[in-house]
């Protein structure tokens, strides 16, 4: 799926009351539903979170940081240090309202069923990806903040 990305400069642009001084959000809006298309924006965000591997990853990074967020429907993905505290300057984040209505009505069920979707499609893409396996990071998920990390 081909997604039109954009830069914002310290600010993430779903996230009105997040601000980060030398960040930049390379963002996308999808209107995917169906699993299959919502699979394949999960993958492009992948795609393009690791064309920008090389400048992000240094020697104090440590985690690829995936985020889903329940309340902007966006998914956000970083490279970040041992403490999950400092992210490089390039993140990638791409927002999934018409999902992200869906599955608020769906219900609990609905949302977990989701989330174990996710995760899976994302450890099915980086387990297979060269790009990814030229770097020693550990892939992460979370949708309850950055204390409560899961391993891909």
């Amino acid at each position: 799926m081909t997604l039109s990305w954009q830069i914002h400069e310290d600010q993430h642009p779903f996230a009105s009351n997040e601000t980060v001084a030398e960040h930049r959000y390379h963002a996308a809006e999808s209107s995917a539903t169906e699993e299959s298309a919502v699979k394949d924006v999960v993958e492009a965000a992948l795609a393009q979170a690791e064309t920008l591997l090389d400048r992000n990853v240094t020697n104090a990074s440590l985690f690829f940081m995936v985020t889903w967020s329940p309340r902007e429907g966006a998914l956000t993905l970083s490279v970040t240090d041992a403490d999950k505290a400092k992210d490089a300057p390039d993140l990638v984040t791409c927002r999934l309202s018409a999902l992200n209505e869906q599955l608020q009505e769906g219900g609990e069920s609905a949302y977990q069923d989701f989330i174990g979707k996710l995760q899976f499609w994302i450890k099915d893409y980086l387990s297979t990806s060269t790009a990814f396996m030229n770097y020693s990071l550990v892939a992460v998920f979370t949708d309850a903040g950055r204390d409560r990390c899961q391993i891909v």
